[in-house]
């Protein structure tokens, strides 16, 4: 299941381009102590003493400047599929703040490229005083924090920091007319192609394209949102081929997915078990019947914790969380496992609402 977080893949990949030449700036020389001054004394704040430091390593760029309770910080991100890893950010930043208003990523219009998939190509997290933003093929984050300052003017003074650094300029959406032009595409992105899975069901995800595209796996529909398609299904012990196939009008696309269901998951504790008596195995992610069985097998007691309302008899749930944690020795009383109900679009499967 842990494998499913690399499923998910951002806009640029559905037919709209990833271009944009990547620029050799560094965060340093993006980010000018007289634009952190501005910005701050702009937001009200009068008392002003920083020192900068710098960090460069491969695809990462850090400039921050520090001093009598102020941060400021900015990290470009350049490293491959950056754009894939923003989708995924805000994807599950958005999921993990249901119960918290203060980590929901707020859109900021009018910052990063128009084509990013969501509201916005600009977000910002109140609780972590973070702004990130996206632009062609980098990812910059600016944290911005300083005493006395509160959330709203902090976020004033981050997007008018952003405003007078990032280099270029965003890039706009497509139009209609060129969204209605782009061609049937398909690609199956979890699981991996001969991937072992000790589960009897599996979550087949994977990208659509195309206006009206739909798709559908081992010959049932699948669910679309966003140009991401998901579909559970119900693995036979060995090999097994899954057909997926996506459909606009006349044209038609399939391929063949092969997944091999591995040992049961009673088999899989026990094994567990024979090697590391009495020590918690790693469930995270895993549907809550599976590693309640994961957890027999290894002679370990449990007790389930909901985190979402609802009984255990109706619908699929998946742990968020173990206590103790995974690796740990259990010493007294039984494993409590934290379950939240299923989420086919979440990474992590698993929706985790209370984490």
């Amino acid at each position: 299941m842990r494998k499913l977080a690399i499923a998910l893949v951002s806009l640029c990949m559905l037919a709209i381009g990833c271009g944009g030449a990547a620029s050799d700036e560094t965060a340093c020389e993006l980010l000018g102590e007289e634009d952190v001054v501005a910005a701050l004394r702009g937001a009200g704040v009068e008392e002003i003493v920083l020192r900068r430091s710098s960090s460069e390593s491969l695809d990462q760029s850090i400039c921050a400047f520090r001093g009598n309770g102020t941060n400021v910080r900015l990290n470009v991100d350049s490293a491959p599929e950056v754009r894939r890893r923003y989708f995924n950010r805000v994807t599950e930043a958005l999921h993990l703040s249901s119960n918290d208003p203060g980590n929901r990523p707020q859109a900021v219009q009018g910052l990063g490229d128009q084509d990013a998939l969501g509201p916005a190509g600009a977000y910002w997290i109140e609780d972590y005083r973070q702004l990130f933003v996206l632009r062609g093929e980098r990812q910059f984050i600016y944290q911005l924090s300083a005493r006395g300052l509160g959330p709203s003017r902090a976020r004033a003074a981050a997007v008018r920091l952003a405003r007078e650094t990032l280099p270029g300029k965003a890039r706009t959406a497509p139009s209609s007319t060129a969204r209605e032009d782009v061609p049937l595409e398909l690609e199956v992105l979890a699981p991996e192609q001969g991937e072992r899975v000790r589960s009897e069901r599996v979550v087949v995800r994977g990208l659509v394209t195309g206006a009206g595209a739909a798709v559908t796996v081992a010959g049932r529909p699948a669910l679309v949102r966003e140009g991401i398609f998901a579909r559970r299904v119900t693995l036979r012990p060995g090999r097994n081929r899954i057909r997926v196939t996506a459909f606009a009008g006349g044209p038609q696309l399939s391929r063949t997915l092969v997944v091999h269901r591995g040992r049961p998951a009673r088999a899989v504790g026990e094994d567990f078990a024979r090697r590391r008596p009495g020590v918690v195995p790693d469930v995270l992610a895993e549907p809550l019947g599976e590693a309640q069985a994961i957890l027999d097998g290894a002679g370990l007691p449990h007790r389930v914790v909901k985190l979402a309302d609802g009984s255990l008899r109706t619908g699929r749930w998946a742990v968020c969380r173990t206590k103790p944690i995974p690796g740990k020795r259990l010493r007294a009383g039984p494993v409590l496992l934290f379950a939240d109900r299923e989420d086919l679009f979440r990474t992590s499967g698993t929706a985790c609402a209370q984490e």
